[in-house]
């Protein structure tokens, strides 16, 4: 896959986390709950390599894990949590994992514009953060998708 990069002026790491669904399985070991309890399975969130136009260059990282348990608690109790809780203890450390990743590959590849994409769930402070405090040499940009598209007409064509 660094081979294939290297050969093109910019490569965009792609990242997004997939739900694999084993609720069929009963008897499958190495599972948790999805988004909801009867629902279970693993999350997969790889980098993959492609380039502006599409052209899928290869697999870069895949970080895979399950749930425990579902924690259902009310907007307030996950907002005090979330706020008591350091950044590499939570599920969305995997976006910084993927920033960190497309800076290693930017440092491995000094010819190739690398840039790491996300998608708004990565839209979180503790990613710019790392952008501002990285110590490797040479940066990957980055680009996140900030808000969800709208569709400028009702459903009434309004």
């Amino acid at each position: 896959t660094l081979r294939r990069m290297n050969s093109h002026n910019t490569v965009l790491l792609v990242q997004d986390t997939t739900q694999l669904n084993y609720s069929s399985q009963k008897q499958k070991g190495g599972v948790g709950p999805l988004h909801r309890d009867n629902h279970t399975g693993i999350l997969l969130h790889p980098s993959i390599a492609v380039t502006p136009a599409g052209v899928c260059l290869g697999v870069m990282d895949g970080y895979h894990w399950y749930r425990t348990k579902l924690h259902h608690k009310s907007r307030g109790e996950k907002n005090r949590q979330n706020l008591r809780t350091p950044i590499t203890e939570k599920e969305s450390y995997r976006w910084i994992k993927g920033y960190k990743l497309a800076n290693h590959v930017a440092n491995l590849l000094p010819d190739t514009r690398i840039v790491s994409v996300a998608d708004r769930e990565g839209d979180i402070y503790d990613l710019y953060h790392e952008s501002s405090v990285s110590i490797e040499e040479k940066q990957a940009d980055w680009l996140i998708r900030a808000v969800k598209s709208t569709p400028l007409l009702n459903k009434k064509g309004k």
